[in-house]
């Protein structure tokens, strides 16, 4: 059976130390003396789609890493910037909660945990634009670059 998915087995064979130039859909290498030192990696080769669904969602998840952390392009600015402002927002209501578990560890008695609870400020909800807002502020500052 022709093999399907000739990159991906020619890079399995390079990638087992095998210096060849090319496959062909029947297995066969280039240069052909390196045939033997290929074999085993060409016969342990999973040709199948399913095999090669997992090597391209792989290669994405590598891919996807990379421009997180140095893409310079708008859509990863976006993407640092919307992460940045929930985590903004995750950190805000963090503090609210560590506010309240403070007030609990230092209260002596109720009516001193509602007056503590009472000092801790609200943490209002945030609308849409509001949102939109924060993560244009982020791009425009040049946090997220």
């Amino acid at each position: 059976m022709a093999i399907k998915h000739l990159s991906q087995l020619h890079n399995a064979i390079l990638g087992a130390g095998v210096a060849i130039v090319s496959v062909n859909s029947d297995g066969v290498v280039s240069p052909a003396a390196l045939q033997g030192t290929a074999q085993p990696t060409i016969n342990a080769f999973d040709d199948s789609d399913a095999a090669e669904a997992a090597r391209l969602n792989i290669a994405a998840r590598s891919i996807a890493g990379t421009v997180v952390d140095t893409d310079k392009g708008p859509h990863a600015k976006l993407l640092r910037a919307i992460t940045a402002v929930l985590l903004d927002e995750f950190n805000l209501h963090a503090l609210k909660i560590n506010g309240i578990l403070d007030a609990v560890d230092g209260a002596a008695s109720l009516a001193a945990l509602k007056t503590a609870i009472a000092a801790i400020p609200d943490h209002p909800q945030r609308t849409l634009p509001q949102l939109v807002t924060a993560i244009k502020n982020k791009i425009n500052a040049g946090t997220v670059d």
